[in-house]
């Protein structure tokens, strides 16, 4: 794992809500597996949309992200689950991504990547899962 990243999942049976917080290396890159580095456990669900916000806790202000960076979600294949649509992320405007497609997980193990962000740079991630 490079970076550090917190997590938390909030939510029940007919959706959950995962949290992270991340906060880059040297190199301005974050690399967490859901199940392992963030005891998140493996995702299953709808995936419904992704927020992503700039700054300590997404505050929109501390220690803000180089613009354009990127995020992917990644199975173990390497696959990204949300098709580039989180690239090019804007360092000072929180921002929210719909899927265009129907992303059905089922006990998917997931690694969330932040790349091109910047030294010590942070962030937050929301995924809402609605459950099957």
């Amino acid at each position: 794992m490079t970076g550090t990243v917190t997590g938390e999942k909030v939510g029940g049976l007919s959706g959950k809500r995962y949290t992270i917080d991340w906060k880059c290396d040297a190199s301005g890159n974050v690399s967490a597996y859901f199940d392992t580095d963030l005891s998140l456990s493996n995702i299953t669900g709808k995936i419904e949309f992704v927020e992503t916000a700039p700054g300590e806790d997404g505050d929109l202000t501390t220690d803000l992200p180089t613009a354009s960076y990127d995020i992917t979600l990644l199975d173990d294949s390497g696959y990204d689950w949300l098709g580039g649509t989180l690239a090019n992320r804007s360092g000072t405007v929180a921002e929210k991504v719909v899927p265009s497609s129907t992303l059905v997980l089922v006990q998917q193990r997931l690694k969330v990547v932040v790349a091109n962000a910047g030294n010590a740079k942070r962030g937050r991630i929301v995924i809402g899962v609605s459950g099957l």
